[in-house]
This record gives C-alpha cells, sequence and structure tokens, in this order.
C-alpha cells in the first residue's frame, strides 16, 4: 500500500510474511517507510516491524471504504507500532492523512509523525491496495515469493 501526499510526503505499507489463512493469531507482519519535507522514519526491510492483525485491517478497509462513499468523517487504524488516520478535513471535501511509526527500544521510545494533504481522487486507489492487503495469498511463505 502506498499513500502519496499532495508534494513529496508518502505512507509505504509493504507486506512481508503473514499467517491469515488458518493461524488463529491471524497476523500480517510488514515494512513500513514515511515521509513528509525533512522527516522521514523506516523499518528495516529484513525486519518487519509492524504487525497487523486481521481484524483491525479489516475495520480500517470498512472505515476507508466508508470515508470514500461519503467523503465525511476519518478511517484510523492503531496497532503498537503505527498509527495511520485517514479524514475529511474541511467541508469542501480536502482530505488529509495523519501518520506516526513508533520504535520502542529499551533506550526509549523513537517516533516520527507526519502529516499531509491527499488528493481526494486517490481515495479508490488507496481502498484498491488496503483490500489488496486482505487478500495477500497463502501468507505462510514469504511474499517476495507470491505475485502480490
Amino acid at each position: 500500500m502506498e499513500i502519496r501526499g499532495t508534494d513529496d510526503e508518502f505512507v509505504v505499507l509493504t507486506p512481508i510474511l503473514g499467517s491469515f489463512p488458518d493461524d488463529p493469531l491471524q497476523v500480517l507482519d510488514c515494512s513500513c517507510a514515511m515521509g513528509s519535507h525533512r522527516f522521514a522514519g523506516a523499518t528495516f526491510p529484513g525486519d518487519p516491524t509492524i504487525r497487523i492483525e486481521k481484524e483491525a485491517l479489516i475495520r480500517f478497509v470498512d472505515e476507508v471504504r466508508v470515508l470514500e462513499r461519503e467523503r465525511h468523517g476519518e478511517a484510523a487504524f492503531e496497532c503498537p507500532q503505527l498509527q495511520l488516520v485517514i479524514y475529511v478535513a474541511d467541508r469542501a471535501g480536502h482530505i488529509d492523512l495523519r501518520a506516526m511509526l513508533i520504535d520502542i527500544q529499551s533506550e526509549g521510545i523513537h517516533q516520527v509523525a507526519i502529516e499531509f494533504g491527499v488528493d481526494p481522487t486517490a481515495l479508490p486507489g488507496i481502498l484498491a491496495d488496503l483490500e489488496a492487503l486482505l487478500a495477500v495469498p497463502d501468507l505462510d511463505r514469504p511474499l517476495a515469493e507470491s505475485s502480490f
């Protein structure tokens, strides 16, 4: 999933490994990168630290679907490592995104928080990317081997 802002901002969530089909935990491990102007943060590509539970992802997809259709309100996703909110910023229908990437280490908490405008016409593509995360095939093997 990739969300681009109206300038040079971005949030990219890349699925690495998962366990949705039969695993009772039903989680998807992802790497994440985000940036806005001079501020950026990312997980290490080989060390996925974003653990997404299937139920939380389903709720977020449903909220984005409603946001795209009705053009008001917000869609929010939160896990220990990532907070992501897409919302209608005003009555004109402008869309903004707020994101925070968090890494908790023994020496302290490291985080990057960004907020930027998103082209409202990008919502259908964002929704399709999120739905694709739910449909990732055979998540018991690394996704580099799949067709995603």
